[in-house]
């Protein structure tokens, strides 16, 4: 027996299919640069995995070895597109700290 769908459900699907289709329209690379800085390119696997949640798919695996940019794959769709919620477990609080700052410098609201 299925379970009943709550209200909040519906609304919580428009709204990640509103930002679904702005998110469509950014161009990624120029938002990239403008939050990074204009010598910045997407390195290795960071593109590929980029189109892969702007364009909905699900699940999405990306194995990136350390400082090679894990964190732009969220910080780059929560800065071009508004609104939403992106939730980021992080085991180490060194790591936790310096997301927090660079979350901060983009004007990203960071909890």
């Amino acid at each position: 027996m299925k379970r009943p769908r709550s209200k909040w459900e519906h609304i919580g699907r428009e709204v990640q299919f509103h930002r679904f289709k702005q998110m469509c329209h950014v161009n990624i690379h120029k938002k990239l640069k403008e939050l990074m800085g204009v010598e910045v390119e997407f390195r290795g696997l960071q593109e590929k995995s980029m189109h892969a949640i702007i364009t909905g798919q699900s699940p999405i695996v990306s194995i990136i070895a350390t400082g090679q940019g894990k964190s732009m794959l969220f910080m780059l769709p929560a800065y071009c597109v508004n609104g939403g919620t992106t939730i980021v477990i992080i085991p180490l609080c060194l790591l936790q700290e310096d997301l927090e700052r660079q979350c901060k410098e983009a004007r990203i609201k960071c909890v």
